[in-house]
């Protein structure tokens, strides 16, 4: 993120690599590339830090925003080395990420044909034939922390799609599906502050009153997704559903 930009890997993650006595390119790289503040560093020394999983979280914003611009971008071995890197990621080394690991499903599903062609093996690809995730806690702290703004509110009979807006025009929709209740005021256009799911709101417990008679038993999959206006930080909108998926919108 922007105020990793300002700190090296060293400052951030306390690893220090020490000094180069190895006289190899990798150790030699890694080994100053560390000591460099986040911002500074080239899709070179990003790609080969990833590639040694080396400060990765501290460095996937970075690497994500390289990829949007050219996603089969060179950096010194071959085209698209850097996204072959973050191709190999484990679904855990985003767990930090969960924004950038977003946008970075959108540039994968918006390129890949040219990946397909371009990159081997494929097969790693094959993770992401979708770009979209289910919500969690994680996702929705990196929302508050990323100047959101609610976009717009579609309701249908079956399900409700909350549109966001992020600060780099990453847009996305929040799909909630198994409508018990919604609660809304004109929220449309506000900057979001506090955003959480829970089972403890008194519009949840009305709710599942009202469509399960008593809260025992019900399904531990229904939740209220609350969504408060920034300034303020009241609730705009309420969600209690059965199921919260993430999904990007391609442009």
């Amino acid at each position: 993120m922007i105020e990793y930009n300002n700190k090296s890997i060293e400052e951030l993650s306390g690893i220090s690599l020490g000094e180069d006595n190895y006289g190899s390119y990798v150790v030699s790289t890694a080994t100053k590339a560390v000591k460099k503040p986040v911002g500074e560093l080239s899709a070179e020394e990003i790609r080969l830090l990833i590639g040694q999983r080396i400060g990765v979280k501290y460095l996937l914003h970075r690497a994500v925003l390289i990829l949007d611009e050219d996603p089969l971008i060179m950096t010194s071995v071959f085209m698209g080395d850097l996204m072959m890197e973050l191709l190999r990621l484990e679904p855990e080394e985003w767990s930090e990420n969960e924004l950038d690991h977003l946008l970075f499903k959108r540039i994968v599903s918006k390129h890949k044909l040219a990946l397909l062609s371009a990159l081997h093996p494929t097969e790693l690809l094959d993770n992401y034939n979708c770009a979209s995730l289910d919500l969690d806690t994680a996702f929705l702290n990196s929302i508050e922390n990323n100047d959101a703004v609610l976009k717009n509110v579609n309701v249908s009979a079956e399900n409700i799609t909350i549109e966001i807006e992020i600060w780099n025009n990453l847009a996305f929709e929040i799909i909630c599906s198994g409508i018990c209740g919604l609660k809304s005021s004109n929220g449309i256009g506000q900057d979001i502050g506090d955003i959480k799911l829970t089972r403890e709101s008194d519009f949840f417990l009305e709710t599942i009153k009202k469509n399960y008679g008593v809260p025992d038993g019900i399904p531990a999959s229904v939740k209220s997704l609350i969504i408060c206006e920034a300034w303020e930080n009241t609730p705009v909108l309420e969600v209690v559903a059965e199921k919260f998926e993430v999904n990007i919108k391609n442009d």
